[in-house]
This record gives C-alpha cells, structure tokens and sequence, in this order.
C-alpha cells in the first residue's frame, strides 16, 4: 500500500482544486515549493485518511511536514493550535496522531521548512525572530525532546 498525503490546492481567486500525492513516509514533504508550480495558488496540507481518521485539525496553513525515524511527524506553518491545543507554529505529532504536548518550541511567526539532522536535532527556519524560548532569526536548531532552541 501506497503512503500518501492529501494536497489541496486553492486558487486565490476561482475554484478549488484537489491532488492526490504518493509520499514516501520517511520522505519530507515541502508545500511551500508547490503554489510557484499552481501559478498562484495557495496550499494546505491535509494528511487525514478516511482509512485511519488521521485529523490534525491545525487552525491555519501548513507549509511543511516531516516525519521523523521513530515516526514522529514534524509539522511547521502559521497555524496557532493543533487538536485545539496552542501549539504556535511548530508542533509534533505521535505516529498515531496525537499531539506531542512535550515539544512545544512556540515560534513567533511561520514556520517554512524543517529539517532533521542525523543526531536528531531539529532545524527549523521561517519568519520567525523567536523560537524555543530564544531570540533566533529566522533559523534555528531545536532539542528533538522539549523544542527548546540549541
């Protein structure tokens, strides 16, 4: 069976357009590349299945999802809560979907792209001048564990 993640794609100002991408799991998955190839388009990631109920629910865009090797999902954006619970951001999810509640780095703006480097440590970059308790502009390296800024 074939992993894959639900894109949506809207046009700023027509109608809404749906894809249906095949994503590895352990592959990263970088939206914010994709509304330059929509032609002005905006999109949001929708990793939910009516297989499994997968539902994030975040309350605004998601820019970027990875999956960590313990099968952690990493996801960055301009959402402010995930499940209803304020996560600015950045937030983590459990492989089966709940939240992470130990990882919360609360950055100050959106996330755009997120990285894990091969001792687990996570970078994140986006318009953001605080994230994990410091002052980081724009980038920074979180504590895979707690979230706080390296």
């Amino acid at each position: 069976m074939t992993n894959t993640a639900c894109v949506e794609a809207r046009h700023m100002k027509t109608k809404r357009v749906t894809l249906l991408l095949p994503v590895p799991v352990h592959q990263i998955i970088k939206m914010t590349a994709l509304p330059l190839l929509l032609l002005f388009a905006t999109a949001e990631l929708r990793g939910q299945s009516a297989l499994d109920g997968f539902d994030p629910n975040a309350n605004g865009p998601v820019s970027v999802v990875v999956v960590q090797p313990d099968g952690k999902i990493l996801i960055g954006g301009a959402f402010t809560t995930v499940l209803g619970v304020t996560h600015n951001r950045i937030a983590r999810l459990n492989p089966d979907g709940t939240l992470d509640t130990a990882f919360n780095p609360n950055a100050d703006n959106s996330v755009f792209s997120i990285a894990v480097q091969a001792d687990g440590k996570i970078l994140a970059g986006g318009a953001f001048t605080s994230i994990g308790g410091q002052t980081r502009i724009s980038i920074a390296r979180l504590d895979p564990t707690t979230g706080l800024a390296d």
